[in-house]
């Protein structure tokens, strides 16, 4: 019997990435996919062409201590023709004891933005970048950041593109057409601090408070019990005539979600940091107004004519961009958005792009 082509995929299986990436991947007949994780989560081994070493023994970090251990004696028994690693500051650091014809890099927003560029983090990072033959990064302010942490990288290998969004046209709201009644606005984040939720609910209060405007807000997300009770506490706060404007929708799972954004007419994102939120992608793709905070990535994809952009993020500030998105809604070019995503955020066809390099 032929000897199989074997290829390692170290990442984590929780958040739904590297499923995302990998959705359209079918493994040759003469290949075997190693997958090394910590996490729990749902992958497709119908064929059996996967083996799945999932190194989550302690529930701590110590488990990757573990698989950074179970990356080495594997590869170095194995030999992988390619390895698919994601997410640079945690399953990155594997690829220090990683033993592999060829290394591909997935980074992601949440662990790019989280490291601090001085003299430690390029003695850890700068050396697994150095070993990666390509690179994908989800905007050009991740690769510029990436490009900081190590001198000796060609801009070349580092791809700037996202999983993208399954083009679907029935989930597609007309260009430009508003809800009759009112305006609906809507927030999908999670519910963590770091997205700012509580901001978004304080400046939709100030925003209906001084104006007398017809308007709802729907919040969908999860977090943590504390951070459940702490917007729950928040809109409890509110007049009652304003919170009776405020529907908190809670965790749905993504095809209830999607199904209903056609409903509303203005999508608000304003986190701390970002990558480039699928999110966003998806309220752009189904024809919402997006208004959004001043960071690099939105900059990149947005400009004045299709977005609201919040240079300086305070409640009365994001109020007036509230009251300008409600009052200028029509006269947004919002057809421009949907062109953006399906030229530059085809799920097939960057999924595709992606799975290239994994040949």
């Amino acid at each position: 019997m032929a000897k199989k082509t074997v290829k390692f995929i170290i990442g984590p299986l929780s958040s739904g990435h590297v499923q995302k990436w990998f959705e359209n991947f079918t493994p040759k007949p003469d290949e075997m996919i190693y997958l090394f994780t910590i996490h729990k989560g749902v992958w497709d081994n119908s064929k059996g062409q996967f083996k799945i070493i999932n190194c989550g023994k302690t529930r701590t970090r110590l488990d990757f201590v573990i698989l950074y251990w179970a990356v080495f004696f594997f590869s170095r028994s194995l030999r992988p023709a390619v390895t698919s690693v994601h997410y640079l500051s945690s399953y990155g650091l594997s690829v220090r004891l990683l033993k592999s014809d060829k290394v591909l890099l997935s980074c992601w927003g949440s662990d790019v933005n989280a490291i601090r560029i001085n003299l430690l983090s390029r003695a850890i990072y700068a050396p697994i970048l150095e070993r990666a033959a390509w690179i994908n990064a989800p905007s050009a302010s991740i690769k510029e950041k990436l490009l900081k942490m190590s001198g000796r990288i060609s801009s070349n290998i580092i791809d700037v593109f996202q999983y993208g969004v399954k083009l679907q046209p029935a989930l597609c709201k007309e260009a430009g057409k508003k809800s009759p009644d009112c305006t609906k606005f809507v927030s999908n984040r999670h519910w963590s601090p770091h997205y700012n939720i509580d901001l978004i609910i304080q400046s939709f209060a100030f925003f209906v408070r001084d104006r007398n405007v017809s308007s709802q807000l729907y919040i969908y997300g999860k977090g943590s019990e504390s951070d459940v009770a702490r917007i729950n506490s928040l809109i409890s706060s509110l007049d009652p005539q304003i919170r009776s404007k405020i529907v908190l929708r809670g965790f749905v799972d993504h095809y209830t979600l999607l199904n209903e954004m056609k409903d509303f007419d203005v999508f608000i994102s304003i986190p701390k940091t970002d990558g480039l939120p699928l999110s966003l992608l998806e309220a752009m793709y189904i024809g919402l107004l997006p208004v959004v905070n001043a960071l690099p990535v939105y900059e990149e994809w947005l400009s004045d004519s299709c977005g609201i952009i919040v240079k300086e993020l305070t409640i009365e500030n994001l109020a007036l961009a509230l009251a300008r998105a409600h009052n200028s809604y029509l006269e947004m070019n919002l057809s421009t958005n949907r062109e953006k995503v399906i030229s530059r955020a085809n799920f097939d066809q960057n999924t595709a792009r992606f799975l290239e390099n994994f040949a």
